[in-house]
Order: structure tokens, then sequence, then C-alpha cells
């Protein structure tokens, strides 16, 4: 591909040859006036397209135009038509959003040439090679243009994209922490209060127990023992999960699930089948992704009350089921917009595959299976 700055310097020469073939023959006056052509010609080509607007465009046109004119009132045995040849290719390379600008120029410098071909013997097969490397040259400028413009926009879907996939990370990490929130409480509250109960309960056992003293008094040592040993474990895992940064899979899940229910009237259950494994940052942003345009939809469109989620590990793939009581009766097949197309899309990316069927009574079922590895 050659390069831009080596096509200037060509293009440069071309237009010296073309011009200064002819100008020595007919005078200082019109070796003047053609090498103004040539300076503004030269100031064209190297410019920045982009600096252009219609009114330079315009006012260029006319300078050249009157000066070819100029030309054949000078001499008019002069080959003069050839100095506007030039301003047809350049004009074929303005950008764009000058188009019907230049275009109507490019049209009327081409009748100013053919008017001024009438007495010079050109033949009009030169014209139509003209015409037709106008129409190359301005296909070859709106193709360039408009690949300019596929990727700007493709940078800034790359750039979107990575924001959605920071964003997403985001979203699961806080629905992984208010999900550990929400069982440390619960353990603390819960659990906590009763083996604290427990540890008192027991003491005072031991200050009361009179029958056997020593057996029962062994006896509530073992019982304190183990029940502060569970304090222990409770307080440690209370801990850990506080500062566990991790578990972006299941935990998210859960953590979205409960988001959803406290924030709406949709009453969710959620099913965990076996044992799950730790899942890679990009299948765990899958299975979030589509449990959360799964929920969105029950929301926005189902006009459900319940729905269940269930989740299972088997055969080295991860199925995720979300099933809902809403409107749709199966009769009519699913629509599939932007919602459904990209949970399809999610899934094929990992080389899984999702599935909608109709969830008997009533309801929509999405099912979402991709592989661990």
């Amino acid at each position: 591909m050659i390069d831009q700055n080596v096509s200037h310097v060509i293009s440069t020469l071309a237009l010296l040859l073309l011009v200064y073939n002819h100008v020595f023959f007919y005078g200082f006056q019109v070796f003047g006036i053609g090498t103004g052509i040539v300076a503004v010609y030269v100031w064209m080509l190297w410019s920045n397209p982009s600096s252009w607007n219609a009114s330079r465009y315009i006012l260029v046109t006319a300078i050249l135009i009157a000066a070819a004119v100029m030309v054949r009132g000078l001499h008019t045995g002069y080959p003069d038509n050839f100095l506007l040849w030039p301003l047809v290719f350049l004009l074929a390379r303005a950008q764009p959003a000058w188009s019907r600008v230049t275009t109507s120029l490019a049209v009327l410098t081409g009748v100013v040439i053919v008017l001024l071909s009438c007495t010079d013997k050109i033949s009009y097969g030169d014209i139509l090679a003209l015409i037709g490397v106008y129409i190359s040259i301005r296909s070859l400028t709106l193709l360039k243009a408009a690949n300019q413009e596929n990727e700007r926009q493709l940078a800034e879907l790359k750039q979107a994209h990575a924001e959605l996939q920071e964003a997403a990370v985001h979203s699961m990490r806080y629905a992984a922490i208010t999900e550990r929130t929400r069982l440390a409480r619960d353990i603390h509250d819960g659990l906590g209060h009763h083996m604290t109960s427990l540890i008192v309960q027991l003491q005072a056992l031991k200050l009361i127990f009179g029958k056997e003293p020593a057996a029962a008094e062994e006896s509530v040592e073992e019982l304190l023992k183990v029940a502060r040993k569970g304090m222990e474990e409770i307080r440690t895992a209370v801990r850990e999960w506080s500062d566990d940064e991790k578990g972006l899979g299941i935990i998210a899940l859960k953590g979205l699930v409960s988001q959803t229910q406290s924030n709406s009237k949709l009453q969710i259950e959620f099913f965990q089948h076996g044992n799950i494994s730790e899942w890679t940052l990009e299948r765990s942003t899958v299975l979030y992704r589509i449990l959360q345009e799964s929920l969105t939809n029950i929301l926005r469109h189902a006009d459900a009350d319940h729905a269940t989620v269930t989740v299972e590990e088997a055969s080295g793939r991860v199925r995720l089921t979300v099933a809902d009581n809403g409107s749709y009766n199966g009769k009519k097949p699913l629509e599939s917009g932007f919602g459904l197309s990209g949970m399809k899309e999610r899934c094929e990316s990992v080389n899984g595959h999702c599935s909608f069927s109709f969830n008997k009574p009533q309801g929509l079922k999405v099912e979402a299976v991709i592989p661990l590895t």
C-alpha cells in the first residue's frame, strides 16, 4: 500500500508535468497564471481535507475556473481545459460532509471543461475517462471514510464492552458481598446467640448439678469445650467471609436473587443441587448476566408472582434454570428480542447453549447449560 506522502509527491509531479508541459510556449503571462494554478492545486493536495468547508471549496473552484478562462482569453491556442482536470480529481477526494457541494462543483467544472474543449480538438472519450476517474476517486474516498467511521465505532463498542464487563464484575462482587453479609448476620444473630446461651446454661448447670458431681463436672466440661469450639469456628467463618473477595459464582447468584426479591413483590426460590465448584470469571459473568436478564424479563413482562432458580453441576457442565408462573401460555412462539438473543449469544460465547420453553401449567422456563472447561 502506497504511503499517503508518497502519493502526494507523485500527484504533485503529475500536476507540474500536466501544466508546465504547455505553459513555456505561450508567453510569460500564461506561465505566471499556470504557476499560480499549480500553487493552488499543491495547497489543496497537501492540506488536510477535514480543514475544508463549503465556502472554501466554492471560492477555490471559482478562482481556478476564472484562471482557466483568463488563460483562454490570453491565448486561444493553449489547451486550457487540462488546467481544470486536477480540480475535478481534488473535488472527488473531499470529505463526505461536503459531498453535495463538491459534487455540484465537479459537475460545473466538467461543463466548463466541455465548453473549453470545443475548440481544443480533444476527444470526448477523454471527457468520459475524466468522469470515470472522478467516480472512482469519489467512491474510494467515501469507502475510506466509511471504513474510518466503522473503525471509530468499533473502538467505541470495544470500550463500551470493556466497561460493561467491568460493571458486571462490580455488580457480581456487590451481590456476593451482600449475600455474605446476610449470611454472617444470620449466623451471628441466630446460631451465635444460641451458642452463647448454651454456654451460659452449661455454666449454671455446673454450679447447681448435685448428683454425681464428678461425672457431671466432667460432662459439662466436655460440652463447654464443644460449644466454645463451635463459637470459635463461627467467628472464624464470619471473619473469612467478610474478608474474602472471591467466590463470584454461586454466591453472586444467590445475592442477585436476594436483591431482586427484596426490591420487588416477586417470590423467588433458589435451589442448589449437588456440590458446586469454583467457576471461572468468564463463566460466572455469563451465568450472572443470564440470571439477571431472566429476572428482569419476569419483572417487566411475565406478570408473575413466583419464580424458581435452580443451579446444578453434572458431567462437567453447569445448568441454570429460571422458571416463572407468568402469563406465557406456549400458544405463540417467543419473539426473540435483544434480551433473549443476548442470553443465547452469551452461552454460545463459552460453547454452551440456552433454550426457552413453556413452563407448565403457566409461565416461561429459561435453561442455560455451559461447560465448565
